[in-house]
């Protein structure tokens, strides 16, 4: 079987076009203290949710670093009652 017509690709999808720039998660406090600042001035719903995220990640992150610090103070204890 012979197609004499011209097969077209369908047309792309394109993404619905936001009118606002993505909002991204603030990490150091800096950020943090605009970010909190802009949201009072204007707040929605977007920026709390980022917000409330910035403050789980920044949580996370000092729970791992203090577990961190207190397996290096124990491994230090153990190494000078190794050695004395």
């Amino acid at each position: 079987m012979v197609i004499t017509r011209p097969i077209t690709p369908p047309q792309a999808i394109k993404a619905p076009s936001t009118s606002l720039p993505a909002l991204k998660t603030p990490r150091d406090s800096r950020s943090i203290c605009h970010f909190q600042a802009n949201y009072l001035k204007n707040p929605t719903k977007e920026k709390l949710a980022k917000l409330f995220k910035a403050n789980e990640e920044l949580a996370a992150q000092v729970a791992l670093d203090q577990q961190t610090k207190d397996g290096l103070l124990d491994a230090l204890k153990t190494e000078k009652k190794c050695h004395n």
